[in-house]
Formats: structure tokens, C-alpha cells, sequence
């Protein structure tokens, strides 16, 4: 059973959230300075700089207007069993063809951060984009990042991304049985000049990375530059494919942080404020936000703890997919969580044939008549399938005695042969007789 209550957390609680760190924190912090903070400095909201002089002189002063700020605009949140509140925040794939509609959005990254209001811990959890779910309010499954093209359908292009994002915080509790209090959706290509605003971030890249054959990153120890940063947590190209694109994530997340919560980028906040709030969908107000921002300040980053789904890689129906493993999701939402999975039904890897026959195994036909047999193919997922004749090649030990043309058998002189049926690497062979 879900609950309402008063809690105070923080601008680190904020920042560790967001799509790849920060999201929140920015939207939290730029109420605050927009608001408070910059009085306080003798500052206006159009300042885009604050010397350490300044910050100095001014600790009293921002400490009153901090008490200001807890008392005025520390707003109500949801939180659920165990004192916790989960975001859901997701990076969106916009460009120009797309960026009027919404419902073609395909989140990149999708990532469950869990804060725990009582030991002011921070659980993320990240949801590989091809992983294969029930999709909520449909029927069917499909890649987790298809749900905007899902709660599109049936509305209109204003009211497409609403249903978008209902159809993937409805999917992602569906899979892990908890509730989704809020949602962070960023737009990644604005991340370039959040970068770029802190001066770069450090980061140990522990490979090359090229982007159309030219390298922009090399391996080593570094400082990243906005396109560098991006470019590396969007690569693909490892072993892992996807998985290890999460597995970096997570190191430039924790990264990130650090960086931000530098106390030497204080005097870039006002600007970062500015740019976050063009790359940001969320539906926190700002007095929420606000209420976030002031009471995480010793958080550390050793209280984040990062994993991804439990799965394998697969493919189903010639299309790749992250399968999850409901056995370990189960244990792994009890130990996260606190929640008990029902047992569900686990997904096959694969859909391969692994067995053709032919029904009936031999026929006869007269010179210039036809005759049928159905194909069945039995696969690796334990389902049969129905196979068309046309849909496999074939070869024709006697080619003068029969042929095959669309989905029959044709008799062209009286004798015996066989034709054997290909697919997939399996075959079958059939004998036929032509009076």
C-alpha cells in the first residue's frame, strides 16, 4: 500500500536520478537559486557567475535562505512501502525528423532509481532498451522501448506522449511490482552543453571509441568534453552490445556526480539551470524539486548502488532481445525491492528450427498433375509452426521425373525421385512417384 508523506531529501538525492545523474538535481537547484539562492549572493536570476569571494562572504546568507526554502516549498511526495520513492527516467532518441511526434520517441536508456528515504540510499536500476516485456495494455510483447509507439495509439499527436509515458511507467511496475512515482524524460542531445557548462567530466574510458570509423575517445584516463561524453554512452559497438552501453552508463553516471557536486562548479549552477530546463520532461513540480534540494548535502556516491535487469541475449523471430531470467528477477526484486514476483513463464532464447517434417512423406501424381504436403517445423522455443513450401528451397534428385513450382509438386515424366525441402539449415525429404 502506497503513502503520503513530508520528507526532506536532497540536491545529491536529485542529481543521482537523472538520466545519467543530474536531471533532477539542476530542476532542484534552479528553483532554489532562481528563487533564494541568488538573493542571497546579492545575485539576480540572469547571473551566470558567482566568485569564490562572494560565496566566502555570503554562508550566512545562504543558510538563512536554505532555511527559507525547507520551510516554503518542502512539498508533499509519494512514497511507497519501506519509505521509498522511484523515479523513472529515460533519455529520448529525438531528432529532427521526430522531434514533433512524441509517439515516435525510442528511450535509449531507462533507468528505475529507487531512494530510500531512511538510510538515504540511491538503488539504479538500468532496463536495457531491447529487453522484452509484457507491454502494458496490450496483448502482446515487444521491446520495452517500443511503449511511446503503444500509448500513441488511438490518440493524438498532444496527447501521444502522455500515453507514451503511462504505457512505460505502467510496464516497468507490471515487471517489477512496485510503483512509479515520477518520471524524468531528457532529451540527449542536450547533454553536450551541460558537459561542456562543467568544463568536462573525468572518466577512466577503458576503451576506443569511433564513431562512423573515426575515433573521438581513446582509451585512458581523461577529461570528457560534451560530445566525447555522449558518444561514450552511446556506443555499442562491445562486446556486450547493449549491456556493456549500460555498464558504461553507470560509470559515467557515478562520474557525473562527482563532478557536479563539486564544490567548485557552485558558480556554474545559474547556467546549468538554464539548459536543463530546455532538455527536461518531468511531471515534479518545482516545489517538490525544491523540497529535494536541501537535505542529502553529505550524500556520497558510495550510497549509490547500480545493477541491470537479470538476462541473456536472444532472438525471436529474427529480432534481438534482452531476455530476462524470472527466476533471478524474482530473487533480485525480493533483495531490491521487498516485493514477491509471482512465478512467471520463462521466455525461450530462441525460436530456431530445429526440426522439419513433411506430411505425407510420399506421393503420386500423374504427368502434369500436382499434389501438396504440409510442412511443419518444430522450434526451439517448444512451439510448431507451419512452413510454406514456397518459403524453402529445394533440390530434385530426378529434375526430368518432378519439380516443385509455388507450393506444388508437378509430375513431369513417369518414373520415381525424391525432393528434398531446405530451411534454416534442416531439411526434409519427400518421395514421389509419377504414373
Amino acid at each position: 500500500m502506497s503513502k503520503t508523506t513530508k520528507k526532506r531529501s536532497g540536491k545529491s538525492l536529485a542529481l543521482s536520478i537523472i538520466m545519467i545523474s543530474f536531471v533532477l538535481v539542476i530542476l532542484a537547484l534552479g528553483v532554489s537559486f532562481r528563487k533564494e539562492i541568488l538573493g542571497a549572493f546579492g545575485l539576480d536570476k540572469s547571473s551566470q557567475t558567482m566568485t569564490q569571494t562572494i560565496i566566502d562572504n555570503k554562508k550566512f546568507e545562504l543558510l538563512s535562505a536554505k532555511a527559507t526554502l525547507y520551510e516554503n516549498f518542502d512539498e508533499e511526495i509519494t512514497v511507497g512501502e519501506g519509505n521509498t520513492v522511484n523515479f523513472l527516467v529515460f533519455g529520448m532518441d529525438r531528432n529532427a525528423r521526430r522531434e514533433n511526434r512524441y509517439a515516435n520517441f525510442r528511450p535509449d536508456t531507462i533507468i528505475l532509481a529507487t531512494v530510500n528515504m531512511d538510510d538515504l540510499s540511491i538503488k539504479l536500476l538500468s532496463l536495457p532498451r531491447d529487453t522484452y516485456v509484457p507491454i502494458h495494455g496490450r496483448n502482446g510483447k515487444d521491446k520495452i522501448n517500443a511503449c511511446f509507439y503503444y500509448g500513441s495509439i488511438g490518440k493524438s499527436d498532444e496527447d501521444s506522449f502522455e500515453g507514451g509515458i503511462k504505457c512505460l511507467m505502467g510496464t516497468v511496475s507490471d515487471l517489477l511490482g512496485v510503483p512509479i512515482n515520477y518520471y524524468a524524460g531528457v532529451d540527449m542531445e542536450g547533454v553536450t552543453d551541460i558537459i561542456d557548462i562543467l568544463g568536462g567530466v573525468e572518466v577512466d574510458v577503458h576503451t576506443d571509441v569511433y564513431i562512423k570509423e573515426n575515433l573521438l575517445v581513446k582509451k585512458g584516463h581523461q577529461v570528457l568534453n560534451g560530445k566525447q561524453f555522449l558518444a561514450y554512452a552511446r556506443s555499442r559497438n562491445y562486446a556486450m552490445g547493449d549491456i556493456g552501453r549500460v555498464d558504461v552508463q553507470q560509470k559515467l553516471l557515478k562520474a557525473l556526480f562527482k563532478t557536479v557536486t563539486s564544490t567548485s562548479n557552485i558558480t556554474k549552477l545559474p547556467k546549468l539551470v538554464q539548459q536543463a530546463f530546455d532538455m527536461v520532461i518531468t511531471n515534479i513540480t518545482f516545489e517538490q524539486a525544491t523540497g529535494l534540494a536541501f537535505t542529502l548535502m553529505d550524500f556520497s556516491s558510495t550510497n549509490i548502488e547500480t545493477d541491470t535487469l537479470p538476462g541473456t541475449f536472444g532472438n525471436l523471430n529474427k529480432i534481438s532481445y534482452w531476455i530476462i531470467n524470472q527466476s533471478q528477477l524474482r530473487s533480485f526484486a525480493k533483495k531490491w525491492y521487498g516485493v514477491s514476483l509471482p512465478v512467471r513463464t520463462q521466455d525461450p532464447t530462441s525460436d530456431k528450427l530445429q526440426k522439419l517434417t513433411a506430411t505425407p512423406s510420399s506421393v503420386s501424381v500423374s504427368v502434369g498433375g500436382t499434389a501438396s504436403v504440409s510442412l511443419k517445423g518444430q522450434h526451439a522455443d517448444g512451439k510448431d509452426r507451419k512452413h510454406s513450401v514456397s518459403s524453402c528451397s529445394f533440390i530434385v534428385a530426378d529434375p526430368s521425373i518432378a519439380t516443385v513450382q509455388g507450393s506444388e509438386i508437378v509430375g513431369l515424366s513417369p518414373g520415381s525421385t525424391t525432393i528434398t525441402f531446405k530451411k534454416s539449415g534442416k531439411s526434409v525429404t519427400v518421395s514421389v512417384s509419377v504414373y
